[in-house]
């Protein structure tokens, strides 16, 4: 829970623990579906993922992500203190933009000054921008009258260490989009008739189930399948009996 002037500080970091807070977030997780809101998910070199949510008006929103950080080279000598080299080994960009005007959210950021150390440069309030140094990134978007479609983006910059890095993100106060199976997304397997891919758009880090029903007016579905996206597209595996008039599936999130 944030405190004092608005986004973090060198006093009070990002604010004081709330645990009614926590608890609300893993309901609210549960209740929409595993993942939906708590994601975990891994980014690679060269690849990043996006994805969509809606912010409802008069509502603020906060998106942030945290990663471990593989260990960083220190100085090459121990008497160096607060150097300004950041260690930061994996560097990943958070950014959120409003579809309609293009406007870039980026992550809060302070000036360490590490050069300087001036009192006043630290005690400044924070700004926001693209950060480069810490391993944790939180977007904060302000309250507005109207509400606001956001693409999502965690953009891996540089080479990351090992070639992938597990990341956590946590949304508060957005809603994801529904998974969307498009038009083209229902392929026969050539190998197997009776096999077929359903491919989907999502949120990363979402769980979801596959349900399948051979009658709409009954209401009745059964589950096929769990899954968990991993990318913004995926594809999931299922069959049909070919002596069957029709077959219909649909995406639910939660397992």
């Amino acid at each position: 829970m944030d405190f004092g002037t608005p986004g973090p500080d060198y006093l009070g970091g990002f604010g004081i623990f709330n645990a009614e807070r926590l608890v609300s977030a893993l309901e609210a997780d549960a209740t929409l579906g595993r993942g939906t809101l708590i994601k975990e998910f891994t980014v690679q070199t060269g690849s990043s993922k996006t994805f969509y949510v809606t912010l409802p008006a008069n509502t603020a929103g906060d998106l942030t992500l945290t990663w471990s950080d593989p260990a960083g080279t220190p100085p090459a000598f121990a008497s160096v203190l607060d150097s300004p080299t950041a260690m930061l080994v994996n560097n990943i960009d958070l950014v959120a933009q409003d579809t309609a005007t293009l406007a870039n959210h980026h992550p809060w950021i302070l000036d360490p000054d590490l050069t300087f150390e001036r009192t006043a440069v630290r005690g400044a309030t924070a700004t926001r921008g693209v950060d480069s140094r810490n391993n944790a990134e939180k977007i904060t978007i302000d309250a507005a009258a109207q509400p606001r479609r956001l693409k999502v983006t965690v953009n891996p910059v540089g080479t990351l260490q090992g070639g992938t890095q597990k990341v956590s993100l946590i949304l508060s106060g957005v809603v994801p989009e529904a998974p969307v199976v498009s038009s083209a997304g229902f392929t026969m397997n050539p190998a197997n008739l009776n096999e077929y891919g359903i491919t989907f758009s999502s949120d990363p880090g979402a769980f979801y189930t596959l349900e399948t029903s051979t009658d709409l007016t009954t209401g009745t579905w059964t589950n096929v399948s769990s899954v968990k996206a991993e990318n913004s597209t995926t594809t999931v595996l299922t069959s049909r009996n070919p002596a069957e008039p029709r077959r219909f599936w649909r995406m639910r999130r939660g397992q």
